[in-house]
């Protein structure tokens, strides 16, 4: 078209030539933002309803499977049913998490790995029921072998104890050997139950060798004179000895296996927070961060493309264009300005958007996700005043330090007596609290700790207080490392003097006891002699040792049997 012809259009033509080249201009622009707009709301989209919940779903899987572990450790402990609901209510959580997870999951890689924890977990229930059933069984065997043993001690008691002649010759030697079976009964509980707790070689030779010390009391007892009686006593408690070794026998069977099913179970537990962190985390992570920069890149190419058609639609028309700058541009700077300040901290910032569309839907989404991290935030400060008011309700003192002795939390009682402020405790060296003289060596007792990862006790007297101290490492459960390490002491001064002051009257009673030359015995309620002197034992013609425990009216008597 030349210059003559485009003259000889009438003004109303030319406006509507001009006006049909505002609206092109007017409809690319709609088009372009409206496009870029609708890439960044799929990607935030994306976050906010598949990413963002996978990887919360990841950590409480974690939560919850550690919560699992934790609870059947306990349960095989003290066998509380309590434990069992706790590990019931996470595993039905873990179940609903990994269902829910395999539905969002969208990379192969994720959802290959979302069925190998899957696998992990179904193998683990099974190990669980095996637990179980295996402790139940071990509370039986245990039932059962106290109840031998209780049968053994009372058959010691009622019968060979009570019925030893004192004029036997062999009667000291019976009666020791008849105390001993019965400490060896006491001693096989304690090393059975201690196996029970916490198998390992050592607690097994211990019953192994209350077992043989019980056996040779038992021939100790037949290398004596035997009356028919105790020869058929002491064939009873040999049978109920071997119900005992048989139950012994059974119990360990079970705890090896217990134990074993409970390692497997810990390892499984690992694996699948392994995978979690390792394989499934990283590539959430990363699928966050590449849907959160491509919605950038939409945001970034929408305001560039309205800002060079918006100048474009200037030339031929501003007030068109100032309106799409307002309804595009403006909206996604509005989202931009307050992302960045929440981005900086400013966790009280929303965002404003008077419309109804995307942008308004995502403003809504993002300030719930604003909502949710500020309770959560406000949470975690009453957990942590929660955990101060424990410290200071206690009157030990606490002191929680890293591993270069700098004091990371303490309470007003560790304060007081170190004559400081909680303000000057914290961020202090614990070290340089101390005398010069203890320095050296409490690094040296809190190195051991760090090093072999074992608790250490000590008392120590200071201001005139005595102080019962225990450090405890603090270990890192992922790694194992010891991270930090804690100090209680408890004031014990009164109890150490209540001691010192028995210990001192007792032994001054036992030297007036010893020293009287008057024949000074006491007795119990039932006849028994309970104390006597060397005195009273010669005058009755005994040692001491014959007298304590017997009653006494059947070895010294009022009168002769014929009434003299």
């Amino acid at each position: 078209m030349n210059l003559e012809n485009w003259r000889k259009f009438k003004l109303a033509q030319k406006l509507w030539i001009g006006f049909g080249f505002l609206i092109l201009i007017l409809a690319l622009t709609v088009i372009v933002a409206y496009w870029q707009a609708d890439q960044a709301d799929d990607r935030l989209d994306q976050l906010a309803n598949i990413q963002v919940p996978s990887e919360q779903a990841v950590f409480e899987m974690k939560a919850s499977a550690s919560e699992i572990d934790r609870s059947l450790q306990d349960y095989s402990q003290d066998g509380s049913p309590a434990h069992l609901e706790t590990a019931g209510d996470a595993e039905a959580d873990f179940e609903s998490l990994i269902s829910e997870f395999n539905v969002l999951a969208a990379d192969d890689q994720i959802r290959q790995s979302g069925q190998q924890v899957s696998s992990l977990f179904e193998e683990s229930s099974g190990l669980r029921s095996d637990i179980t059933m295996l402790f139940d069984q071990q509370s039986t065997e245990i039932k059962a072998l106290l109840e031998d043993i209780e049968d053994i001690s009372e058959s010691v008691d009622n019968r060979l104890i009570v019925q030893i002649d004192p004029g036997d010759p062999h009667a000291a030697t019976k009666l020791e050997a008849a105390f001993g079976l019965k400490f060896d009964m006491l001693a096989i509980s304690q090393a059975t139950n201690d196996y029970t707790s916490n198998p390992d070689t050592t607690r097994q030779q211990k019953v192994q060798d209350a077992q043989a010390d019980f056996q040779g009391h038992m021939e100790m007892y037949r290398g004596t004179a035997l009356t028919t009686l105790e020869e058929s006593w002491l064939a009873e408690v040999g049978d109920d000895f071997d119900d005992v070794m048989s139950d012994g026998s059974n119990l360990m069977a079970l705890t090896e296996d217990l134990d074993e099913l409970l390692t497997q179970h810990e390892q499984d537990t690992n694996e699948i927070i392994v995978i979690l962190d390792n394989e499934i985390q990283p590539i959430i992570r990363l699928e966050l961060a590449k849907s959160a920069n491509d919605a950038g890149d939409s945001l970034d190419a929408a305001r560039i493309w309205t800002i060079v058609l918006g100048v474009l639609g200037l030339v031929v028309g501003g007030v068109l264009a100032w309106i799409v700058s307002r309804r595009v541009v403006k909206s996604l700077q509005n989202l931009q300005r307050v992302a960045k300040s929440v981005a900086d901290g400013k966790l009280g910032q929303r965002f404003y958007i008077d419309t109804k569309d995307e942008f308004g839907l995502v403003a809504i989404t993002l300030n719930q996700m604003l909502e949710n991290i500020g309770r959560s935030r406000e949470a975690l400060g009453e957990s942590e005043e929660t955990a101060w008011q424990l410290l200071d309700a206690t009157t030990d003192s606490v002191i929680l330090m890293d591993l270069r002795g700098t004091i990371l939390a303490t309470n007003e009682v560790a304060a007081e007596r170190f004559d400081k402020s909680l303000e000057q405790m914290i961020d202090a060296s614990y070290y340089d609290l101390l005398p010069a003289d203890l320095m050296a060596s409490r690094k040296s007792q809190i190195a051991e700790v760090i090093k072999t990862g074992k608790p250490f006790h000590f008392e120590e007297d200071r201001k005139g207080m005595v102080l019962d101290t225990r450090v405890f490492p603090v270990v890192n459960p992922n790694n194992g490392r010891v991270t930090r390490v804690s100090i209680f002491a408890r004031d014990i001064t009164t109890r150490k003097w209540v001691e010192d002051v028995t210990e001192h009257l007792g032994r001054r009673n036992e030297l007036i006891l010893e020293a009287a030359g008057e024949g000074i015995y006491g007795l119990d309620t039932q006849g028994k002699t309970t104390f006597v002197n060397p005195a009273a034992a010669r005058m009755l013609g005994y040692k001491p040792g014959d007298l304590i425990g017997q009653y006494h009216h059947e070895l010294v008597h009022h009168s002769k049997s014929n009434g003299m």
